[in-house]
């Protein structure tokens, strides 16, 4: 009996379930609402209510969540005395309203049904909520699928807050570009983009209970008067309505859409009865929509309050005359008094039936039951803001605008953009700013900004464009739109004229914050990118689309000139780091969220004054943040784009890639000795060092060298013997601005190193072998180290915040992070200085430390590798290559070629216990990791300054900082 009870049960049960998925199917060519007409709860609602309270039913009033209690109370009079249907809320904010909501449905008996005017998302009326595209970006989206998705979170957001209607989508051709009303409201001006972009909107929406409506019947798209000042007349033919204006109409009704709501248009083919708008009209409403359509949902009148009704029907006459016309809902009445005093005065006197009142109360019953509105519960008040603004929505927004992104033209062939190591130019022509899009350009290459307001004068657009002639590439950045066509945009005479001018004299990639209409200005460019819009979302991602980190696959949603419909080019993708949310690579972000609550602790500790960390995921920087600042005393923040003093890890970014360089063209054998390569003194110990033993520190080598200790005097000061204040021939190995180095004492240290005594070859971590590689590299390529690097590896990624020797690149000392204030050599403060002494001794450049740089540019290099030697549409090494170097070298010693590697057993590693063996990575004396992680294609970076105020600070080490973080990291992408 338990095990017969049991399957009933679960067959009850999946029977419920399947007869909830039926109730949301809007494909079926009816409303969802009207699949199970026989009702008991809506017949027992009918035949309790009185003729006012159905009349109640027949209004949705106006409600606004950022106005004063002298609103509230007025609402709450109209629900109490008039027992209104529903509400329809605009302007305030998501928390207010759902409160308000929860008070006006205590007052009403027959609870209310909440509509909502939000077409791009509550975002179109509410503040601190998601700015979703507006359908025109829409339209550009080839993949319907992430359409249904936005439809489907509009409404787990719009339930949220107790929504249960959204007067959405416009199905409006918009194939008159002048249109003051719908424009960039319509998914575009073809009728077919237009049903495939609404279908998808309205069943993401109603196969998740919300309503949708289709909107302004019979179309609103070839208009030039805005009803919402004046009615519109159009004068086309019936035949012209029924292919194009009526087309999305029919579709979406074969398709199910539960309501429509009628335009104030005076539509002459169908009425041509002077001055009378169609909401008001029976041969368009009952007649064309209702008869001829065979729509039976819900049929709205647009707002009555709007001067295309409200200029020629007052207050009580527009209302009986909406019903007349077949309307079921009235909405936003611009006096609900007389119009229900009107309406009540029609039942009296037999213009209207309470049969014709009972059809539509009736269908507002059957809607109310399917949103929900018979078992009403009211609204969970806590934690609304964090509900929706939650991660999968803002991660559906990015969506949204990657796939809409459109790169119109590239006759030039300049998109993505390969070779970072032109000079490239941005001139944004616009406000005069810079912004979102700037600073990600930055990113990605050394780009040159040119800032200029749209409303200059023409001599100093000249005098701009003069200065781009040096420059191979030039990214025109068109904003400060608007989205009037009557404005032209926003767009100026010079802005346009200033444009022209750089394409004609220079290869340039234009990029428009704005409209696809507004190409109508700039029908001669080669190479154009449309936007669409200009909130910092879609100029972050349109950065990335320009270098090729996210792909570019939208189409043109109109045609402007020579620029035809669906015209656009697809582009590639996954050539550089990309930016953006976790939840896009399936990572939690409140796992994240501790490494904040690590590092924060440990600043507070005194382990380090600061941190950069950064983590990315396949391809995807996905957090990446600053904390502390600069000392413990300094009031300056670090900032993402600060350098740090890297130290060790100089070794991976600097010597070892080089040496991989070398290695693949043959310039080095890394099977041979340092003597096949290097003429040592006779006396020389090093000749038979073999390159692997050296690299994986088991070349017998000493830990290190305190070379600094013999330019010492007995007091520990700089012994002039060594050192001047002011460079000369002979002292001009800097070391600080007050400070030189003989040069000869380089000879000092070369003998030093040749001459000291080598161990077993077992293994011991050592600096010295990264002298010896760093002349070794500069003998090969018959050049100095850094240019080799730079030349090689650095410019090609776009690592343009790596260096050597800041200070000497004209970095501002506040973008550098200070490390030790040092006692017993320079005494004072290292700020921008290499802090490694032997490093220092040798002018700053070093095989082994000396290296500045930040985690965004380290995750260039990690990513790189990760890649199997391509990055930015560049190869740099095999693949073969990179797991040579890169594996361990025996059972006994854990190290790579150059390379740290995880613990084995029995050893104190760098990593976390879950870095996979196939990880590598260095870390750095300064208080530095970076570290990649070909298994889950996973790079970490940690830079922090923990040596300030003294290297003898080993908080950060002791309390295993660094590899708590990293657990952190593993623990959010490891599902258990």
């Amino acid at each position: 009996m338990r095990i017969l009870f049991t399957f009933l049960f679960i067959s009850f049960g999946l029977l419920f379930v399947n007869a909830q998925k039926q109730t949301s199917n809007t494909k079926s060519g009816v409303p969802p609402f009207l699949i199970n007409t026989d009702n008991l709860w809506v017949d027992s609602m009918m035949n309790s209510m009185t003729l006012d309270e159905k009349i109640g039913q027949l209004f949705m009033i106006a409600a606004y969540s950022n106005r004063d209690e002298t609103h509230y109370k007025e609402i709450e009079n109209y629900i109490q005395k008039y027992k209104v249907g529903g509400l329809i809320f605009f302007q305030g904010t998501a928390e207010k309203q759902a409160e308000l909501t929860n008070r006006y449905q205590t007052l009403s008996k027959n609870k209310m049904w909440i509509g909502f005017d939000g077409e791009w998302g509550l975002a179109m009326r509410l503040k601190n909520t998601i700015n979703y595209p507006r359908q025109i970006m829409l339209g550009a989206i080839e993949n319907e699928q992430t359409i249904y998705d936005m439809g489907a979170e509009f409404a787990r957001q719009m339930k949220r807050i107790g929504i249960h209607i959204n007067f959405a989508p416009s199905v409006d051709v918009n194939n008159n570009p002048n249109n003051p009303v719908i424009n960039d409201r319509s998914f575009g001006d073809n009728k077919y983009n237009v049903v495939l972009k609404s279908k998808a909107y309205m069943h993401g929406m109603q196969d998740n209970f919300l309503m949708a409506c289709a909107k302004h019947f019979p179309g609103h798209g070839d208009t030039d008067v805005d009803s919402h000042y004046d009615m519109p007349v159009l004068q086309h033919s019936a035949e012209r309505l029924d292919n194009i204006e009526l087309y999305p109409f029919k579709a979406m009704i074969r398709n199910g859409v539960s309501s429509v709501m009628v335009a104030h248009m005076n539509v002459l083919a169908y009425d041509n009865t002077p001055n009378l708008p169609s909401t008001l009209s029976p041969k368009v409403v009952q007649g064309k929509l209702i008869d001829d359509l065979g729509f039976n949902g819900i049929v709205f009148t647009d707002a009555l309050n709007m001067k295309g009704v409200a200029k020629y029907f007052p207050s009580g006459v527009a209302e009986v005359k909406a019903l007349q016309a077949g309307n079921d809902v009235l909405l936003f009445s611009e006096n609900v008094d007389a119009a229900i005093k009107g309406i009540k005065a029609a039942v009296s006197s037999g213009e209207i039936t309470e049969e014709r009142i009972n059809k539509s109360v009736r269908k507002i019953l059957l809607a109310k039951y399917w949103v929900g509105l018979n078992n009403y519960q009211p609204i969970d008040l806590n934690n609304i803001n964090a509900d929706i603004n939650s991660e999968q929505a803002k991660n559906i927004n990015n969506k949204l605008i990657q796939e809409a992104i459109t790169i119109v033209k590239d006759d030039k062939t300049l998109l993505p953009i390969i070779d970072v190591r032109e000079k490239i130019a941005h001139i944004a022509i616009g406000n005069g700013k810079a912004n979102t899009f700037s600073n990600r350009l930055d990113s990605y290459s050394e780009i040159d900004h040119f800032y200029i307001s749209k409303s200059e004068t023409n001599t100093n657009f000249v005098a701009l464009i003069n200065k781009l002639k040096k420059y191979k590439l030039v990214i025109v950045e068109i904003s400060d739109m608007v989205r009037a066509p009557s404005k032209n945009y926003g767009l100026t005479t010079n802005q346009i004229e200033a444009v022209k001018s750089i394409n004609q004299k220079y290869d340039a990639i234009n990029v428009v914050f704005g409209l696809p209409n507004s190409l109508k200005n700039f029908q001669a460019l080669h190479n154009i990118v449309v936007a669409y819009n200009e909130d910092s979302v879609t100029q972050d991602i349109t950065a990335q689309i320009l270098f090729g980190a996210r792909p570019a696959s939208g189409t043109l949603p109109v045609t402007v000139g020579k620029y035809e419909y669906s015209s656009g080019v697809c582009s590639q993708g996954n050539l550089r780091l990309a930016y953006g949310l976790p939840i896009e690579i399936g990572i939690d972000k409140s796992k994240l969220s501790k490494i904040d609550n690590i590092i924060e602790k440990a600043i507070s500790d005194g382990a380090t004054p600061s941190s950069q960390i950064l983590v990315a995921k396949d391809g995807m920087i996905v957090y990446q943040k600053t904390f502390g600042n600069m000392t413990y005393s300094s009031k300056i923040n670090v900032d993402n784009n600060d350098l740090y003093d890297i130290a060790s890890i100089s070794k991976v970014v600097a010597t070892t890639p080089i040496m991989m360089r070398a290695y693949e063209d043959k310039i080095i054998d890394i099977n041979k000795t340092l003597g096949d390569y290097y003429s040592y003194p006779d006396s020389c110990n090093k000749y038979n060092i073999n390159f692997k033993d050296l690299l994986a520190h088991q070349a017998g080598l000493p830990a290190w060298i305190p070379f600094y200790k013999k330019t010492l005097d007995s007091l520990n000061n700089a012994d002039t013997t060594w050192y001047a204040k002011q460079k000369d021939s002979h002292f001009n190995i800097k070391i600080e601005d007050d400070l030189y180095l003989r040069n000869d004492f380089i000879d000092s240290i070369r003998n030093t190193i040749y001459n000291c005594s080598l161990g077993s070859k077992s293994y011991k971590y050592s600096d010295l072998g990264y002298y010896l590689l760093k002349e070794i590299i500069e003998k090969q390529y018959r050049e100095a180290f850094e240019p080799v690097v730079q030349k090689y590896l650095w410019s090609h990624l776009g690592m343009n915040h790596t260096m050597y020797n800041p200070l000497d690149k004209n970095i501002n000392l506040n973008q550098i992070v200070p490390t030790e204030d040092e006692k017993g050599f320079r005494n004072r403060l290292i700020h921008g200085t290499v802090h490694d002494q032997g490093a220092a001794l040798l002018g700053g450049v070093a095989g082994h430390a000396g290296v500045f740089s930040n985690t965004n540019d380290l995750a260039k290099y990690f990513q790189m590798l990760l890649n199997n030697g391509q990055y930015g549409g560049t190869r740099f090494y095999n693949k073969s290559t990179i797991d040579l170097f890169t594996t361990s070298i025996s059972s006994s010693n854990r190290r790579a070629l150059g390379f740290d590697k995880p613990s084995k057993s029995g050893d104190s590693g760098p990593t976390c216990d879950a870095a996979s063996s196939q990880s590598f990575g260095h870390t750095g004396f300064t208080g530095c990791i970076a570290w990649a992680d070909p298994k889950y294609n996973l790079i970490y970076i940690f830079l922090s300054n923990r040596i300030n105020p003294s290297a003898d600070n080993k908080k950060l080490i002791n309390q295993n900082i660094r590899p708590q973080i990293q657990q952190a990291i593993y623990d959010a992408i490891i599902k258990k």
